[in-house]
C-alpha cells in the first residue's frame, strides 16, 4: 500500500496468483519520494507501485527529513528544487542525522531527481551526499535500473 502527501492510503491490487500457488514472501523495498510537483508525484507513485515497491511521497525537503526520522526506508528519491527546503539541504540534514545516530557506515541511498542534469549539477548533488543523479523526466526503465542497483 502506498501513501501520498495528503496521508491518504492507496490500495494496490496484488499481482495475479495462479490457483494453488502462493505468492513468495518478498521483503519489499521502502522508498521515500520528495517531489513538489503534483503530476510528478502521481507518476512516481504509479511507477513505484508497478515495480512493487512500498512508497511514501512528500512534497518538500522539510517533510522528507521529518518522514525519514519517523520511518525506515531503503531509498530516498529527492527532487533537487523544492519550496520550503530543497533536496540539497534536506540531504545535508539527513546525512548529519545519520552521523549523529552512528549510521555513517551504512548511509541510506539518496538519488537526486533533477531536470537540470548537467555535470556541474551532478557534482553539487554528490558533494552534499547524494548517491546518484537521475534526470527528469524519468522513464520506468531508468527507475527500475536504479532500484535494481540496490538489490
Amino acid at each position: 500500500m502506498g501513501r501520498s502527501i495528503d496521508g491518504g492510503a492507496h490500495e494496490v491490487a496484488p499481482p495475479a496468483v495462479l490457483i494453488g500457488q502462493t505468492q513468495p514472501d518478498v521483503d519489499r523495498l521502502r522508498v521515500l519520494v520528495a517531489e513538489d510537483d503534483a503530476s510528478n508525484r502521481s507518476l512516481f507513485q504509479s511507477m513505484l507501485e508497478i515495480l512493487e515497491v512500498d512508497v511514501t511521497i512528500v512534497g518538500n525537503g522539510r517533510q522528507a527529513v521529518e518522514t525519514y526520522k519517523s520511518a525506515d526506508f531503503d531509498l530516498i528519491l529527492m527532487d533537487c528544487r523544492m519550496p520550503e527546503m530543497d533536496g540539497l539541504q534536506a540531504t545535508k540534514l539527513i546525512r548529519n542525522l545519520e552521523h549523529r545516530l552512528g549510521r555513517w557506515d551504512s548511509p541510506i541511498p539518496i538519488m537526486a531527481l533533477t531536470g537540470n542534469a548537467t555535470e556541474s549539477e551532478r557534482e553539487v548533488c554528490l558533494a552534499v551526499g547524494m548517491t546518484d543523479v537521475l534526470a527528469k523526466p524519468i522513464q520506468l526503465s531508468q527507475l527500475q535500473e536504479a532500484i535494481g542497483r540496490l538489490r
